[in-house]
């Protein structure tokens, strides 16, 4: 089994669009301010929403960065062990157990219960080998330690972000009270749906690594390690 690597090519495209979007704001805040004193910016709405786009945007810059950083990390641990562990594919599965259509696997693999899915790791060419290696149990309680580090930075840094975006909203004058507030409320629920997602996707790694560990060894816990 050919070890597959966490694409992250999709966190790269957001990444440059938020960088663009980013970037328009600051130009066009920029050529405004070289024209005249009664042409303030932003002043209608549409630079209400290039505001918008752009706080998005330096949001996204933040956190995508941070996440592509974590997955080449987990990549190039991968990359560099022995034990033919198929981590893209054994966690696409586990988040596939009982959906009646399953996504980027084996369409021989599908799996509806808990129970099929330990049958399925037991029966596993490589299960004989995991029980007996004590580093491949390392390895796992590694990945559980920086995935429950970087769920509690997500976590963490939510809130400061949010601080500093509302106090740049709160510190544009030149936009109605009305306007202000829409912006705001938009850019608010937008940062929960976000980092409600990033944090989602990262607990249900957690939970992968914990009960993958549990099955295969099941004197021990990954979480007692941490």
């Amino acid at each position: 089994m050919k070890n597959n690597k966490r694409s992250y090519l999709k966190n790269v495209i957001v990444l440059v669009v938020s960088i663009c979007a980013f970037a328009t704001m600051v130009i066009t805040y920029a050529c405004n301010g070289m024209k005249s004193d009664d042409s303030k910016w932003p002043n209608n709405m549409l630079d209400t929403f290039l505001v918008f786009v752009g706080v998005i945007g330096f949001f996204l810059i933040f956190y995508e960065s941070i996440l592509i950083h974590h997955i080449k990390k987990r990549n190039d641990s991968i990359k560099l062990l022995p034990y033919n562990f198929d981590y893209q594919r054994e966690y696409e599965i586990y988040v596939d157990i009982g959906n009646k259509k399953n996504r980027n696997i084996d369409k021989e693999v599908v799996i509806n219960k808990y129970s099929e899915w330990e049958k399925y790791i037991r029966g596993s060419n490589y299960y004989s080998a995991y029980v007996k290696n004590e580093d491949f149990f390392r390895f796992l309680v590694r990945s559980y330690r920086d995935q429950a580090f970087f769920v509690d930075m997500i976590i963490k840094l939510y809130l400061p972000i949010t601080i500093a975006i509302l106090t740049f909203y709160w510190n544009i004058n030149t936009i109605s009270g009305m306007k202000k507030g829409i912006g705001i409320i938009l850019t608010m629920m937008f940062l929960m749906v976000y980092t409600y997602r990033r944090t989602f996707e990262a607990k249900n790694e957690l939970d992968f690594l914990r009960d993958y560990s549990e099955i295969i060894y099941p004197d021990k816990s990954i979480c007692d390690y941490n």
